[in-house]
This record gives C-alpha cells, sequence and structure tokens, in this order.
C-alpha cells in the first residue's frame, strides 16, 4: 500500500491540500508519471513504476488519468503553470492514447472500476454498481476537459479547441450508451450513485436532466438508510456532485452516521487510522491504515467550513466563504495557501456577535496583505466573494439563520476601517457614504437610503486591518459581494 498507487495522488488531492502543503510532492509524481509513462501513451497503475501485477491492478484507466488530472489540479491549487508546461505532452499522449483504445466512443472497461465500491452485500474487490466502462469513459472525458484547459493556459488555442470538441464527441457517446432519454436516468447495476456523480461532475449530461441525476442520488440514499455506496474512484465525484448542487444537507445526513459503513462506525471501533473497506473490514488482508476513502476532508474544509476557491479562481487569488455547518453547534477551519504572509497577525481574531435568533458570527482574519486579504466567515447560506492575498484563512460559523446580511458586510467592514477609510461601491450597484471613526452610524445608500444604528454589541479588535484603504465592493448576484483595494497603503 506503500507504492505510488496514482487514483489517490489526484482523487485525494484537495483533501491532503487543504492539511499539508503538497506543492513538491504533487510536482514530483507528475515528474515519476512523465518517467513512468511507456511510448504509446499509457500510464500504468503505480509511479514510480516498480512492479508489474498483471491485469487491472496493471493498468487502470481511472489510476492512469492522474497523468492528466494532477497537473492540471496542481496548477488550479498553487496557481504555477510550470508543471502544466512540463507535463502537457505527457498529458496529451495519455488522453490520445485512450482514444486509441476506445470502441463506438466509449472508454474499454477493463481495469478495476470505482474499486471497493459498497452495500452490494459481495467481498471488496472490483466495481459491482458501476459499469466500469462507464466510470472510464467519464474519466476520459475529464481528461479531455483537461487537456483543453491546460492548452488554453499555455496559449495553444487550437490544441484547446481539439481536446473541447473530443469532450463534446464522448459526451455525445456516453450519452448514446448510458443514457437513457424515456426515464432520464443513467444506466448502471444497483446504485445510481456513483455513475450519476461522475457523470455530473464531468459535464457528460444535458443541462435539463443534471437536476435529474441529483434526485436520483438522494432517492437512493434516503431508501439506503442514507448509506454511501461509492467507493475508492466514485466517492469524491459523489461528494462534488451533491455539494456543487447544494446539497450538503444530504452530505451531513451522510457523514454523521454512525453504523456500519460510515466514518462513525470506523472510529466506533475503536481506530485511530482510516481503513481501506468502509466496514473496517480487520480479516488480516485489507489494510488498516490507507488514505484511499478520506475525500471527505475536502467537503468539511471547503463547504462545512467554506473555505473553497470559487468557480475559475487559480491559485487562490479569490476566496469564496460559504460555510454550511448543517445542524452542527458549531464548525471551525483553518487554511494555509502557498501565498506569501504579509502581516504578523496570525493569532488575532475579530468577533461579531448580536442577539440570538438574529445572527452569532465570529470571523477571524489571520493574515492581512497589503491588497486588503480579507476573510469573513457569515452565516449558512450567505457566500461572499473575495479577492486574497491572505495566506492563512480562517472561518468558525454557527447555523443560527441570518437577517439583512448586507448590513452584516457594512457594519463589519465600518468597525474593521476604524480610520477615515472610504467605502466605494459600483455605481450601478449602490453607494455608500464615507465612515468615519468618529461616527456611531453607517449611512447606506441602495436605492432609498438607510440609516442604521450600528447594533451595541459589535465589537471587533483593532489593528489588524489595514488602516484607510479604499475599497470597492461589486455585487455579483444577491448574496455575493467581490471586494478589492482601490488603494494600497499599510
Amino acid at each position: 500500500e506503500k507504492l505510488g498507487w496514482l487514483e489517490c495522488a489526484y482523487l485525494l488531492a484537495p483533501s491532503f491540500e487543504y492539511r499539508y502543503d503538497c506543492r513538491e510532492w504533487f510536482g514530483k509524481i507528475a515528474r515519476d508519471i512523465r518517467d513512468a509513462q511507456l511510448p504509446n501513451g499509457k500510464v500504468l497503475t503505480v509511479a514510480p513504476s516498480y512492479p508489474r501485477f498483471g491485469g487491472g491492478f496493471d493498468y487502470t484507466l481511472e489510476w492512469g488519468a492522474a497523468a492528466v488530472l494532477l497537473p492540471w489540479h496542481h496548477y488550479q491549487w498553487y496557481g504555477d503553470p510550470g508543471v502544466l508546461r512540463d507535463s502537457f505532452d505527457s498529458m496529451k499522449r495519455f488522453t490520445d492514447f485512450i482514444g486509441t483504445e476506445a470502441k463506438d466512443g466509449i472508454a474499454p472497461g477493463s481495469g478495476l472500476g470505482d474499486w471497493y465500491d459498497y452495500g452490494h452485500g459481495n467481498p471488496p474487490g472490483e466495481s459491482r454498481f458501476t459499469p466500469t466502462d462507464l466510470s472510464a469513459t467519464a474519466t476520459w472525458a475529464l481528461c479531455a476537459l483537461a487537456v483543453s484547459r491546460t492548452a488554453d493556459v499555455l496559449g495553444r488555442s487550437a490544441e484547446g479547441a481539439k481536446y473541447r470538441e473530443l469532450h463534446s464527441k464522448i459526451a455525445a457517446d456516453f450519452q448514446r450508451r448510458f443514457f437513457d432519454p424515456a426515464s432520464h436516468k443513467l444506466r448502471h447495476t444497483g446504485s445510481p450513485q456513483c455513475a450519476n456523480a461522475m457523470a455530473l461532475c464531468a459535464d457528460l449530461v444535458p443541462l435539463g436532466d443534471r437536476a435529474a441525476l441529483v434526485e436520483d442520488i438522494i432517492a437512493d440514499l434516503e431508501k439506503r438508510d442514507w448509506q454511501q455506496t461509492p467507493g475508492d474512484v466514485g466517492h469524491v465525484y459523489f461528494i462534488r456532485a451533491l455539494a456543487d448542487a447544494g446539497r450538503s444537507d444530504v452530505l451531513h445526513r451522510v457523514y454523521s452516521r454512525e453504523g456500519k459503513g460510515s466514518y462513525g462506525g470506523i472510529l466506533r471501533k475503536g481506530l485511530t487510522s482510516l481503513p481501506e473497506t468502509w466496514d473496517a473490514m480487520m480479516d488480516g488482508t485489507q489494510s488498516l491504515n490507507h488514505c484511499m476513502l478520506g475525500h471527505v476532508m475536502e467537503w468539511y474544509y471547503g463547504y462545512v467550513g467554506g473555505i473553497r476557491q470559487p468557480a475559475g479562481s487559480i491559485g487562490w487569488q479569490r476566496v469564496l466563504i460559504a460555510p454550511n455547518p448543517g445542524t452542527l453547534t458549531s464548525a471551525e477551519a483553518t487554511v494555509q495557501t502557498h501565498l506569501p504572509v504579509f502581516a504578523a497577525a496570525a493569532s488575532r481574531s475579530v468577533c461579531l456577535h448580536k442577539k440570538a435568533g438574529i445572527c452569532n458570527i465570529s470571523t477571524y482574519s489571520a493574515a492581512i496583505s497589503a491588497s486588503l486579504g480579507l476573510c469573513i466567515s457569515v452565516i449558512t447560506g450567505t457566500e461572499y466573494l473575495f479577492r486574497t492575498s491572505a495566506r492563512i484563512l480562517r472561518a468558525f460559523v454557527s447555523p443560527i439563520p441570518v437577517k439583512e446580511s448586507l448590513f452584516d458586510l457594512f457594519a463589519f467592514l465600518y468597525d474593521a476601517l476604524k480610520t477615515n477609510g472610504r467605502l466605494y461601491f459600483s455605481e450601478s450597484i449602490t453607494r455608500c457614504s464615507a465612515v468615519s471613526k468618529t461616527t456611531s452610524s453607517l449611512s447606506i445608500t441602495h436605492g432609498p437610503a438607510i440609516k442604521r444604528k450600528l447594533p451595541d454589541s459589535l465589537n471587533c479588535s483593532p489593528g489588524i486591518f489595514i488602516a484607510a484603504i479604499d475599497i470597492l465592493l461589486t455585487k455579483v448576484n444577491k448574496n455575493k459581494y467581490y471586494i478589492e483595494s482601490l488603494e494600497k497603503k499599510s
């Protein structure tokens, strides 16, 4: 189990990176993959490629896809196109190799598929619920998307267009093979959770059918008393499909279970490391120290704690703060990014409290940069979008419904900008008057003029925000605001 099994590298990448600095490690794995890639473009299950196993343990498409998906993820997380430049040829060769083996546009399902899926009553092993050619073809589609986007980053527009066209063709063939237009469901062999989730994440189904696939997953979960069925490959897509659809409430039900086949059940067995099987089988064969089912860390940090990059952000240049603690009484998350720390205020915190029934917010800003590295944690259901250069981002949330969230944000900024800082808004959105350190009210123009007295319980620790800085707030949609600085003053 300590060999370089490649599916874990890319499927668990965010779960690792939320806890550890993986920049050099993942760069090293990408280099190992390039070194081990066969002349025909094939990438085996392990790199460095010491052993030969035969069969699916020797080559499974979902393992070899690390050649494409790990470099692309490395760029998304760290913002360095160097690994993309180094790996671009390797990424294309693997994606093209799949095409040479595909039949009627469907990738061969000769490998392990969704390894160790769960709930079918059979011993753990190859995929039982999801056709292996379905998971292989969905992974091929993800590779085509990643190569097209890499080409765009590297300024190779013709190749970008080529691989976008390949993805469109894969999607058409996938729908022809696996999608039932009458029922609007995908073909599976007992549980749709992995199949639907992978199709959603790989953009393989029509936009109008996406909601139905999400509901199909939820219906299967409810029938199984909220038991997840995906294994090594499908589990992370299961999490992403539901979370991206705004159904973290479902994931809270799944991961709060304590019976058989759950994280809670694993803990109740007394284990202190993660096992290879959902049942934590102790038969002397299954590993009891294995990362492969640990994908939930990505959800804990990105959705429960609510610290993640918004779509399209590269290298944590923008941060979406959208905590969803569900029925938890509290949740706390800390994320250290690769960006340099500007200010030495890591131990300071800002707390905003209001009376119970309105909101209860504690917000931490651990490092502030000259370009206004700002992290704000807000109540469930309200999302704020920020540009940041801060290295450490922290969020602490309490699941009490929020009211007047726009005012909450203004009030927070009022107290944070203790001096004669000014708040500027896009003229087409709204305007706010100058904020003075000597006033006790905040005057906001948003349609009709609104003047509100700041609540007595608004208390913020001074000194950790850059004073006298001009800020532009641009409204993204109903509950999202984009902040950037107009001046840089320390």
